[in-house]
C-alpha cells in the first residue's frame, strides 16, 4: 500500500488546482458575487500597473543603453582627435588675449607694489618728523 502523503518526485503532496474554476451561479450569494467582481477588478488593475511598469522599464533600459553607447563613441572620438601630435603645438600655445591680459596685470601689480613702497616711505618720514625732539 502506497503512502498518499509522500510527495511524488519533483512534486508536492497537494493536488494541482483546476485550470478553470466554475461556480454554480445558484449557490453563491450576492455578497460573494460582489467580492468576486471586486477581486477581478483588483487583479485587472494590478496587471495593468505591472504591464505599464514593465513597459516603462524596457523603454528606460533601451534608452540607457543607446545613450551609454553614444557617450562612449563620442568620448573615444574626442580623445582620438585631442591626442593627435600635429595639434600639440596649437593646443599648448597661449591665447594672445590671455597673454596681453597677463602682461597688463603684471604691470598693474608692479605699479601697486611701487605705490606701496612710496606710501611706506612717506609714513616713515612723517613719523620721524613728528616725533623728533
Amino acid at each position: 500500500m502506497k503512502d498518499e502523503t509522500k510527495p511524488k518526485r519533483g512534486g508536492s503532496i497537494y493536488e494541482e488546482p483546476p485550470a478553470v474554476l466554475r461556480l454554480d451561479e445558484h449557490q453563491i450569494t450576492e455578497r460573494e458575487r460582489m467580492q468576486i467582481r471586486l477581486i477581478k477588478s483588483l487583479l485587472d488593475s494590478y496587471f495593468k500597473i505591472v504591464r505599464k511598469n514593465l513597459s516603462d522599464s524596457v523603454t528606460k533600459a533601451i534608452m540607457m543603453l543607446l545613450v551609454k553607447n553614444a557617450k562612449d563613441n563620442l568620448q573615444r572620438e574626442l580623445v582620438a582627435n585631442l591626442y593627435k601630435e600635429e595639434l600639440y603645438t596649437s593646443l599648448l600655445q597661449e591665447n594672445p588675449d590671455v597673454s596681453t591680459r597677463r602682461k597688463i596685470c603684471q604691470a598693474e601689480l608692479s605699479a601697486l607694489r611701487q605705490a606701496k613702497k612710496v606710501l611706506q616711505m612717506s609714513e616713515l618720514i612723517d613719523l620721524s618728523t613728528t616725533y623728533t625732539i
